[in-house]
């Protein structure tokens, strides 16, 4: 098992995530250890699997909502939780 980069944070409804407004001069300030970043994910709705935002204020990144690195967190969490192989 790899050792994990960033850290997970799910929350009960999709449109918590699509809200969200985290305050990025705080968040920079934390000291994360060896962790890169955080992912807030939900469980989607409609035709979504789930939904997720990346922050890593501290790496330079202050929000990035297609960055590929956080799926190989966030596939095999819903995968385990879902069930599924795809998504």
């Amino acid at each position: 098992m790899r050792d994990p980069r960033d850290f997970l944070i799910v929350v009960d409804r999709a449109e918590i995530v699509r809200n969200l407004k985290p305050d990025i001069a705080a968040l920079a300030k934390i000291d994360m250890g060896i962790m890169s970043g955080a992912i807030v994910a939900a469980s989607g709705d409609k035709d979504v699997d789930y939904v997720c935002g990346f922050f890593a204020p501290f790496e330079g990144i202050d929000e990035d909502g297609a960055t590929g690195s956080i799926q190989c967190t966030l596939v095999p969490y819903w995968a385990g939780r879902t069930g599924r192989q795809t998504f």
